[in-house]
């Protein structure tokens, strides 16, 4: 991650991302771990495009997914009993998030993608949904 990449990683957890920790909470009713891998995530050369990338593959699903599950007291109760931290990351090789559950954390795990960002937090949110549905 170089320099204009950096600056701009800091720029959005400074502008954008403190306020999608307590929107996660809120949401599934409790204090969520949540750990975001960032030199994994920021892609070298797309600085710019942070906000939208970030927040059309990873949050937003996320908080739709969670305003989903968590709608009601058994959703709550099943996603707290199961679930005590949420991580983000990209060691996958395709340009794709995946959904998985591993050891009581929700895993969002992909390269974020620069083109057709509303059709890939769509299908993001979709896999959420389903993967949480079928964990609890």
């Amino acid at each position: 991650m170089g320099l204009a990449e950096k600056r701009a990683v800091s720029a959005y957890q400074t502008d954008n991302f403190i306020s999608w920790k307590p929107k996660f909470d809120s949401l599934c009713g409790f204090d969520l771990g949540l750990e975001v891998q960032w030199e994994q995530i920021a892609k070298d050369g797309w600085a710019n495009d942070y906000p939208a990338i970030f927040e059309k593959n990873y949050y937003e699903p996320l908080a739709q997914a969670l305003g989903s599950i968590c709608g009601d007291d058994i959703g709550r109760t099943g996603f707290k009993n199961k679930f005590n931290k949420i991580v983000i990351k990209n060691d996958n090789k395709g340009n794709f998030v995946s959904v998985s559950i591993v050891d009581n954390k929700l895993i969002l795990n992909g390269s974020p993608a620069a083109v057709n960002l509303d059709n890939a937090s769509k299908e993001t949110t979709k896999a959420l949904i389903k993967n949480l549905e079928q964990a609890l």
